[in-house]
């Protein structure tokens, strides 16, 4: 049997070779000359055609010239011709000249190779002979100002210039053919499970859509002010494509497109966007609902502030975007989605009531389908069908936005059937990976932050019963949400000044019946005019006084405490620092140091009028030892673009956060954060080897150790990790980052009893060892939350506990090995009753308790036999006066996170919760704090968690670093040390 090409008139061996050559330049350009009734080329021929263009543009380069010498082999300008003499009869020059001849004529054997694919030989001679003439023919007095050609060479200096121009010439044939083949394809239409036959033609096609994208929109006509489709609607950025634009947007903004699987026109939406924030300065979230802007920047600053980073979709807003959607897949009406076709006056058929003995589905005369019940777990996948026919323009643009979601965690590209339900499923994407959600990241006056997040699942069936796999962790990470009540009380004292206390259980400041009220305000200096003036001397344009702009920063994290602080400074380096405290020192002003402000005790935000001090211009990596893994840094850094940093370099943080997209590692540092890796890396004390401080007298203390072993004398830097800035500020930090782990695998289990779980446990620490990073654990009374308000279902029978399983090691085959053998032994045992890999479940109970109503967090800590021992006893002691009493957490490292739901806020319930909760903690040796500190809320109970003797060490400490108790004041200390 023979292969043949009838358009260039060649015979192959093979269907593999003919294939491959239906994809070569010379394929195609015969193709268009069949087209134009001509005689097909050869492949010689075809080689002399391109190598004489070629020499064309060159010429006519030169033509363009004006009168500079250039050498394009090198590079280089002259401005005189001895120069340019001198250098071309250079030995350097003359390598460069062999380098560039040798490098084009591989580039044309290669060129040669891919399109005669065993067709007829080219005649070398012939080759060398009409390369050796466009080489000679080559540009020597090149324009002074750079043509299109040198531009394209300078953009990429790694290759020699002969090539890149070789290269350029054929990218300029194949861009020529790309737009006739995109002219015939707009005509007609395209499956969207089309998949592409070969990876490198992918990657040139998405390229080269890429630059027409921009061509196009740089082309356009636009109105005044119009957003362009490649720049960000919310900030500055500005991208080279349409889907470069569309991931940063994404990623750094969590701006999401609804129903994108029904979208038709994404550079059509995107441009009304542009238009409707650019133009018409729009929030697109208030759409003309709230104030209004005046200019473009105004209303990105209130959408990046407000977390308004999303489209207003719900009820009659949606019909604004309708032209850009086509939603006829989903109707019910015709096949595929058509529209039924009718004469006038015509009625559709009248149907009546089928049954389907095989698949006992009933059909009703309206063209719906009903199940039969017995099949219930089967309807409720929820399984949609397929669109399959979008435009064939705007599919490859729609379906890489899809695969940035899919990456995130969003599970499919199908339909659910309906509108209105599709409706329904867009706003908990939105909701569950919006920049507000992520940034909030707690609801209802909770103290608990859990990690989000959002992983790709690939795995495959074990034993039947048991499913594990491999979970990738490069994405970002998510938080749930819920409405925040805020408790705050006006108190007008007899100097009439208003000041904002904050009122935990209804008094009027700290007292043994409110230990979590504010104190009365200490006897500090108030902010002048002239402070004002020094401080705009030091900082110009970084003092910040503005009302409205004070307002975020004087607000914490889960709006329960709010001070009233006239003056944000935000300096940029250390000095910056020590010259502010210096005049704050002696002019007795107190500070409140403040890095993301993402903390959960009321300790980053002023209690009163503090001079609030912000990191976040201190965001600079200073070094990184790619051999050691030991990462200096400013304490401003963001803890989520430090991690995306090492990743680069195939490192990771030792800290895992929910709230990392905003929180400060100086922040994380003075309140030695937990996280979700501290049972495989330890915590910050271990991983911490320097600190750079600035105490409250302006001295600058430099422990920026970079060494793991230094012997010599008090480690000093141990007192400022965990302090929560009171008895200095953190500037820099030195900490050392393991490597990134190559293999992740995560196992879902059920245990009957909290005594198997902790026998799960032990057996998982010895078989599992050193790759073992995460043992979650969670209570039936969490699936039962998961699964009434988030309507998930549980992939195991039911238990009465759930433990969630990581592992993360540098062996995939090892380390799954060693993952199977555990998992066998504890269901052969009996120690576990099923399993699956899945991480929501455990990351969604946060969410889940924002349904219940108002929700009562503490972050404990305790031994490990104890940890269920507190939910079981609280469940008694509060009887019917609790909603629900739920408990889940770390139990690696004893740490529990006791979840106690009420309809409201209520007085009486917390008054039997505290503090019980933390006697009972005090008699079992625990820890009233495990992850989040004392702050402002909890500082008058430490006396539960540390006894007197070491409460007054560490008041002489403070007394003795900062005798004028400016930095932090009312923070982590209690009012009245024993």
């Amino acid at each position: 049997m023979s292969y043949t090409c009838i358009s260039c008139r060649v015979q192959f061996s093979d269907g593999e070779v003919q294939r491959a050559h239906y994809k070569t330049d010379w394929h195609r350009y015969n193709l268009k000359r069949k087209v134009a009734d001509m005689p097909p080329v050869t492949a010689e021929n075809f080689q002399e055609r391109v190598l004489a263009q070629r020499a064309a543009a060159e010429q006519e380069s030169q033509a363009a010239g004006h009168g500079s010498a250039y050498c394009a082999t090198c590079n280089k300008k002259f401005s005189t011709d001895n120069a340019y003499t001198n250098h071309i009869q250079s030995n350097k020059h003359q390598q460069a000249e062999r380098k560039a001849l040798a490098a084009a004529q591989e580039t044309v054997q290669r060129m040669n190779e891919k399109n005669l694919e065993k067709g007829a030989e080219l005649d070398k001679d012939a080759q060398n002979e009409a390369l050796q003439k466009a080489l000679r023919e080559q540009q020597r007095h090149a324009p002074s100002e750079a043509t299109p050609t040198e531009k394209r060479v300078r953009q990429r200096p790694d290759k020699p210039p002969r090539l890149q121009w070789f290269e350029q010439q054929a990218k300029k044939i194949t861009d020529e053919e790309g737009e006739e083949e995109e002219e015939e394809e707009e005509e007609g239409w395209e499956d969207v499970g089309e998949d592409m036959d070969d990876d490198d033609d992918d990657d040139d096609e998405e390229e080269e859509e890429e630059m027409e994208e921009e061509d196009s929109t740089s082309a356009a006509a636009l109105a005044p002010g119009t957003i362009p489709v490649t720049d960000c609607l919310f900030c500055g950025h500005h991208s080279r494509s349409l889907s470069r634009n569309m991931a940063h947007m994404t990623k750094t903004h969590s701006f999401f497109l609804p129903d994108i699987e029904f979208l038709v026109d994404l550079r059509g939406l995107v441009s009304y966007l542009g238009e409707k924030v650019g133009v018409g300065k729009v929030c697109l979230w208030c759409n003309e609902r709230g104030k209004s802007f005046y200019s473009t920047e105004a209303v990105q600053a209130h959408m990046t502030d407000k977390s308004h980073c999303k489209l207003l979709t719900d009820g009659d807003a949606a019909l604004e975007f309708a032209d850009f959607y086509d939603f006829r897949s989903s109707y019910p009406d015709a096949k595929d989605g058509d529209d039924v076709e009718m004469k006038d006056g015509e009625l559709p058929d009248e149907k009546t009531v089928e049954f389907d003995d095989e698949t006992l589905e009933l059909t009703l005369p309206s063209g719906a389908k009903i199940g039969h019940r017995s099949l219930m777990r089967y309807y409720k996948q929820r399984f949609g069908v397929q669109r399959a026919l979008v435009p064939a323009h705007n599919q490859k643009a729609v379906g890489r936005v899809l695969k940035q979601y899919r990456a995130l965690g969003w599970a499919g590209d199908f339909g659910k059937g309906f509108v209105s339900q599709q409706q329904k499923d867009m706003q908990y994407v939105r909701r569950m990976k919006s920049k507000w959600m992520l940034k909030i990241g707690m609801g209802n006056n909770t103290i608990k932050q859990t990690h989000f997040r959002a992983q790709r699942l690939t795995g495959r069936p074990l034993k039947s019963m048991c499913i594990w796999s491999l979970w990738s962790r490069h994405s970002s990470a998510l938080a749930a949400v819920g409405r925040v009540t805020s408790d705050r009380a006006l108190i007008v004292t007899s100097s009439q000044l208003t000041q904002h206390c904050y009122v935990h259980r209804g008094g009027l400041g700290a007292s043994p019946s409110n230990p979590g009220a504010a104190p009365p305000r200490l006897p500090f200096s108030r902010v002048t005019q002239n402070d004002l003036a020094f401080f705009r001397t030091l900082l110009p344009g970084r003092t910040i006084t503005d009302p409205d702009l004070l307002k975020s920063s004087n607000v914490d994290w889960l709006k329960t405490v709010e001070g009233n602080s006239e003056v944000l400074l935000r300096p940029k380096t250390t000095e910056e620092v020590s010259q502010i405290f210096r005049y704050c020192n002696e002019r007795h002003l107190a500070v409140c140091p403040q890095g993301g402000n993402t903390g959960l005790v009321g300790g980053s935000v002023p209690v009163f009028d503090e001079i609030i001090l912000s990191t976040s211009l201190m965001n600079q990596v200073m070094t990184f030892d790619n051999i050691s893994g030991i990462l200096t840094c400013q304490a401003g850094c963001v803890l989520e673009n430090l991690s995306l940093y090492l990743e680069e370099r195939d490192f990771i943080m030792p800290l895992d956060l929910g709230a990392k997209g905003s929180c400060h590692i100086g922040g994380n540092v003075s309140t030695n954060a937990g996280g979700l890796r501290l049972l495989r890396y330890g915590s910050l004390r271990g991983t911490v080897l320097g600190l750079e401080v600035v105490l409250a007298d302006g001295r600058v203390l430099n422990c920026l150790a970079t060494l793991r072993k230094d012997n010599t004398g008090y480690d000093l830097k141990q007192l400022f990790i965990g302090s929560e800035g009171t008895l200095g500020v953190i500037t820099a930090v030195s900490i050392l980052c393991p490597r990134k782990p190559k293999a992740v695998n995560v196992a879902f289990l059920g245990c009957s009893s909290f005594q198997q779980l902790l026998e799960t446990f032990q057996c998982c620490r010895g078989m599992l060892g050193e790759i073992l990073s995460a043992f979650e654990f969670l209570d039936a009374s969490c699936m039962n939350l998961l699964e009434k308000h988030l309507k998930l279902t549980n992939p195991i029978t039911e238990c009465p506990f759930y433990i969630v399983i990581e592992t993360a090691g540098s062996n995939l085959a090892h380390d799954e090995e060693k993952l199977h053998n555990f998992l066998e032994e504890v269901m052969t045992s009996s120690l576990v009753t099923d399993g699956t890999a899945l991480w929501s479940l455990r990351e969604r109970v946060t969410e889940a308790l924002t349904h219940e109503g108002y929700t009562y967090k503490y972050d404990i800590s305790l031994p490990v036999e104890k940890i269920y021992d507190l939910v079981e006893d609280m469940r008694g002691h509060l009887g019917d006066m609790a909603k629900s009493v739920v408990g889940y957490g770390h139990v690696g490292d004893g740490n529990l996170h006791l979840n106690i739901t009420s309809p409201s806020k209520d007085p009486a319930l917390l008054a039997a919760i505290e503090p019980y909760v933390y006697e009972w903690t005090a008699q079992w040796k625990g820890s009233i704090s495990a992850e989040h500190g004392l702050g402002l809320k909890k500082r008058n109970y430490i006396y539960y968690s540390k006894p007197s003797e070491a409460v007054g060490l560490m008041g002489s400490i403070k007394a003795m670093l900062d005798p004028k108790g400016i930095l932090n004041p009312y923070k982590t200390l209690p009012d009245n040390i024993h």
